[in-house]
């Protein structure tokens, strides 16, 4: 698997963990809203890819792609996929047949560049009209 951005992993035991939560109380709260940020995204990313459309669905993925490095201060309009198209389709609950063809025809009108898995969005806006008003506040 590939991060998106650099990264540094330390591994800690269960126990010096609990022993530095107890030490500094902060990080019990900092990993309390971490972990429900977490949970309240992925319950929104689930209502979205279980009930939305396809085009829907790849819009905002791609978007919410775009808006995570933009957020790290990240080139945001162009990157590399973090996983393959059929993985994306997986994750997304569309096929991968379905994938590939949208992917095709936002390049046909000129919305995306797509080379292997490098992508680039010309058109950012074309992919913020296909999401529902609501769920726009919802990409980062």
């Amino acid at each position: 698997m590939t991060a998106l951005s650099r990264l540094v992993v330390c591994r800690i035991s269960k126990k010096s963990l609990n022993e530095k939560i107890d030490q500094y109380p902060s990080i019990r709260a900092f990993a309390m809203r971490l972990l429900s940020r977490k949970i309240h995204r992925a319950d929104i990313m689930h209502v979205i890819f279980m009930k939305e459309n396809a085009e829907t669905k790849l819009a905002y993925f791609l978007l919410w792609m775009s808006e995570r490095l933009k957020k790290n201060n990240l080139p945001h309009h162009i990157f590399i996929l973090p996983m393959m198209k059929k993985d994306i389709a997986s994750f997304i609950g569309i096929s991968p047949e379905t994938t590939a063809r949208m992917i095709r025809q936002l390049e046909a009108i000129d919305v995306i560049a797509n080379q292997g898995r490098t992508l680039v969005i010309k058109q950012p806006e074309y992919l913020y009209s296909l999401l529902p008003p609501g769920l726009i506040g919802h990409l980062t």
